[in-house]
């Protein structure tokens, strides 16, 4: 990636506010989401929104399909503002670190998630892996969203996502 700096044996990520936030740390790059684990958080190097700039961070409940060209995850936001009714997190919903003892960076500030399931793309690869949810955290999520049905964020939309909601028949969400 080439605005991505190394760090010793992390790489970092330039946020998505690099004037407001610090960069981000991963080690783990996650080229395929079937290598993927629930509640692991990303920052997907192809996720763009309508603006083409890069989107939220987001974390990983499960593969939607066979082929594993989408999954199932939850956006992250900092927005605390009250008609969104996006839901805080706690510092005990996220690990502090990876199995192999790799520091996870992520949360930086207060984090929420939307309440919603989202649709989110194979191709937006590769993944970086920035943190993880605690199974606290992703307990609580899941509980949130329950059996909602899942929705493409429409911020996210272009020519090569309309091609997909063809596919997938899944609706779109417009979070304003």
């Amino acid at each position: 990636m080439a605005n991505a700096k190394k760090n010793n044996e992390a790489i970092i990520v330039p946020s998505l506010k690099a004037k407001k936030t610090p960069n981000i740390k991963y080690k783990s790059v996650i080229e395929n989401i079937s290598d993927a684990k629930p509640g692991y958080i990303f920052w997907a190097a192809r996720n763009f929104n309508k603006n083409n700039k890069h989107s939220h961070y987001m974390t990983f409940l499960s593969s939607a399909d066979e082929n594993q060209t989408y999954l199932f995850g939850v956006m992250f936001t900092a927005s605390v503002v009250a008609r969104y009714n996006n839901i805080l997190l706690k510092k005990e919903h996220f690990k502090q670190a990876h199995s192999d003892g790799f520091s996870y960076d992520f949360p930086v500030k207060p984090t929420l998630f939307v309440p919603k399931k989202f649709i989110k793309f194979e191709y937006w690869n590769p993944f970086y892996l920035v943190g993880e949810l605690s199974i606290e955290g992703l307990k609580f999520i899941k509980a949130k969203i329950g059996d909602m049905a899942p929705e493409i964020y429409e911020e996210n939309m272009n020519i090569e996502y309309e091609e997909n909601i063809v596919t997938t028949g899944y609706k779109i969400s417009r979070i304003i």
